[in-house]
């Protein structure tokens, strides 16, 4: 990443680099990280690779080998309510770096998800970090201390946040430990034994929506990039979260959260199901299949929202369409999804 850019050449020799890097790197990751799957229910004396405990919970069972961390997304710990819930984390951690990456100074490991035999693994590169002596920023203990020791750091975390449209915000356990920080409070900032600044955890970089069981799906259920950066005021991550309870601005954040929330629901949805209800005949058939999510995602819904989508629409054939979707996306009707598949099929649809 740090190579020079001041000619095609270079440019070339760079982009190459990087590019061989990221292929070995993903190569590696589902050659081992199928094995730590297919291994998972063995005895610990039958497996190639075993667990090792580096701490934290919420990123699941951690496994060490051949120069990379994997986190097998399960609910080990019991915090989200499913296996389902915790593999949700392990995209959002992936789409949280993915804004991170090429911030000016700040710098984020290689990162893959791989889903395989319906169970999720979240791949990374080692940094060059210690977790307990390298923390300049955030909290590894669940907001029980919260850093921010390093004003330069600050600065470009602050940069970072207002590229996101995320709001900075106090953060910590108690009064007297409150330290303001842009991002989740349990997002980590590292200056590494290189002198390379790093980020790291960026599962909560997005504020949950504010729905009716907010308290409890704050962990997963968040606005998508597109929506938040979009959104006429910058939104606190740790909206409606545990660790925004301190927080002086607690109610004020919180009620913005609560407004993006509506203004989702209530104009940007409807006036999607409209469009789609103009438009989405037109397209061919190949497109349709290809970027009804994409189109989805582009106007920063989440695809948990296809049902409520699909009731704006008025287009039956559209109606139909949406909820085939819907079918293979759910876990817990497999079965129906064949049996329904099956039959449109038998139908000629």
């Amino acid at each position: 990443m740090e190579l020079p850019e001041n000619s095609i050449k270079q440019k070339l020799e760079k982009n190459h680099r990087i590019s061989s890097l990221s292929k070995d790197f993903v190569e590696m990751a589902k050659r081992w990280g199928k094995v730590i799957i297919e291994e998972c229910f063995l005895e610990p004396r039958y497996r190639t690779i075993n667990p090792i405990d580096i701490g934290g919970q919420a990123g699941g069972v951690k496994y060490v080998y051949n120069g990379i961390l994997f986190k097998l997304q399960t609910d080990w710990k019991h915090i989200y309510g499913s296996d389902f819930l915790a593999m949700k984390t392990g995209g959002l951690e992936l789409k949280g770096l993915m804004r991170y990456y090429g911030c000016e100074g700040l710098h984020v490991p290689l990162m893959a998800v791989i889903d395989y035999r319906g169970f999720r693994l979240v791949a990374m590169s080692i940094l060059p970090i210690d977790k307990k002596k390298t923390l300049i920023y955030g909290s590894g203990d669940a907001g029980k201390t919260v850093a921010a020791v390093d004003p330069y750091f600050n600065r470009m975390m602050e940069e970072a946040a207002k590229k996101l449209n995320i709001k900075g915000h106090f953060c910590g356990k108690d009064k007297e430990s409150l330290k303001f920080l842009h991002g989740p409070t349990d997002i980590e900032g590292h200056l590494g034994s290189d002198k390379r600044y790093y980020v790291l955890d960026f599962a909560r970089i997005y504020p949950p929506t504010a729905e009716e069981r907010v308290l409890q799906t704050f962990l997963y259920n968040v606005f998508r990039p597109e929506f938040i950066r979009r959104f006429r005021v910058p939104l606190s991550s740790d909206a409606f979260s545990p660790f925004n309870r301190k927080d002086p601005a607690r109610k004020e954040h919180d009620s913005e959260v609560a407004e993006a929330t509506q203004h989702l629901l209530n104009v940007t949805i409807p006036a999607f199901s409209q469009w789609l209800d103009e438009h989405y005949r037109g397209l061919h058939l190949e497109q349709r299949l290809d970027t009804l999510t994409e189109m989805v995602h582009r106007e920063g819904i989440n695809v948990r929202y296809l049902g409520l989508i699909r009731s704006h629409v008025k287009d039956d054939y559209l109606k139909r369409f949406i909820l085939m979707e819907m079918v293979a996306r759910c876990e817990e009707f497999v079965p129906f999804c064949y049996i329904a598949l099956s039959h449109w099929s038998v139908q000629g649809h």
